[in-house]
């Protein structure tokens, strides 16, 4: 994983998928923030973002996807955990390649497992127009679940 802590913060180059299916969103949440994020994970060295984003569907939930187009390119500063980060993401619209392997509604955990057995993520589906009141991040795709751009965007956020 392309990932490199350094004394004054961490960089991150991550990957992210946009699924949505009947008026909701599936979103995933690592039960030690505090937050919900789009599914995804770190790009791999000499990975391109397109199969990266293809390997993390397939690690975190058995779930083939294709990717449908790029929505935005972010770059994210931030702190979490007590630690400064410059996060490098790719926003991807995706849709389920074949019928969906995953259930299409509620709540479920992923494949992926922490050292003590527990999952490493919940998977929620939420509705688009709820979207707005959670704690989501990046906070700058909330409006564009709603009302997304037909441009690719590029967005700069600094949140230290």
């Amino acid at each position: 994983m392309i990932r490199f802590e350094m004394q004054d913060g961490v960089f991150n180059f991550r990957v992210a998928g946009v699924l949505c299916r009947q008026g909701k969103v599936l979103l995933h949440r690592n039960e030690k923030d505090g937050y919900y994020a789009f599914p995804g994970g770190r790009v791999e060295p000499f990975e391109d973002t397109e199969e990266s984003l293809r390997r993390e569907f397939r690690e975190e939930m058995a779930q083939p996807v294709k990717i449908d187009r790029l929505l935005a390119v972010h770059e994210n500063f931030f702190r979490n955990r007590g630690k400064t980060f410059h996060e490098l993401g790719f926003y991807y619209q995706v849709a389920f390649d074949g019928e969906p392997v995953i259930p299409v509604e509620g709540t479920f955990f992923s494949k992926e497992r922490e050292e003590d057995g527990t999952p490493h993520l919940k998977f929620v589906w939420v509705e688009l127009a709820q979207v707005d009141v959670l704690p989501l991040r990046p906070d700058f795709m909330k409006p564009r679940l709603l009302h997304p751009s037909a441009q690719v965007e590029h967005v700069v956020s600094h949140a230290l």
